[in-house]
């Protein structure tokens, strides 16, 4: 589903704050907050005329600066960051909710071949990368909330939280088992930035 484009500039967010973004009618959606709209109608504010603008019209976007990147995305848009202050999060794509052998995820699948080309762009412009998955150590098994338990219990022929999966994946999102290493190529990915990317362990 794709999201018409705007008819005119907006911002979106409390212009009183740092956290606002700008979309504009040729589908560039400013996310590096470095100008608020009003802030466009100073004359030290460097635009370019948009491509389609009607003569006269005073539709105008920010001049890309240095630091900050143009990414396309679907929909005939374009995301501007700051690479700065910009970061990308993969999350639990990991042999436990991936993997064949443990369950059936084609959707998840799906993203698979597309990280393996997006992280290695983001690492060339030099935005930080982080992979966020489960792993409990055995110490964090008695302080799992209670509400997760029912998720993970024996819809998959297993017994919840560190009990024993089929094979050689180990016990279920305990670190250090094969279950909880990220799916596949991703593995070898993520091994190939590790001095520069940041693994984390998101557990409630």
């Amino acid at each position: 589903m794709s999201v018409p484009h705007v008819s005119k500039p907006v911002e979106f967010g409390d212009p009183k704050s740092g956290d606002f973004c700008v979309e504009y009618p040729n589908g560039l959606v400013d996310l590096s907050r470095s100008n608020h709209l009003d802030d466009q109608k100073r004359s030290d504010i460097d635009t370019t005329e948009e491509p389609g603008a009607r003569p006269g019209s005073s539709v105008t976007t920010p001049t890309l600066r240095s630091g900050q990147l143009d990414v396309p995305v679907t929909g005939d848009k374009t995301v501007r960051v700051d690479t700065k202050k910009t970061g990308f999060v993969i999350i639990d794509m990991q042999n436990f909710f991936l993997h064949q052998d443990i369950r059936d995820h084609p959707k998840g699948l799906a993203f698979v071949d597309p990280l393996m080309k997006v992280v290695p762009f983001f690492r060339d412009k030099n935005i930080k990368r982080f992979f966020g998955s489960w792993g409990f150590g055995d110490d964090e098994l008695s302080t799992i909330p209670p509400s997760l338990a029912p998720g993970f219990n024996a819809n998959h022929g297993y017994r919840g939280f560190g009990s024993k999966l089929r094979g050689e994946f180990g016990r279920v999102l305990i670190k250090g088992e094969k279950n909880t290493e990220l799916y596949g190529p991703l593995q070898g990915l993520f091994k190939d930035g590790r001095d520069t990317d940041f693994w984390i362990y998101k557990n409630p």
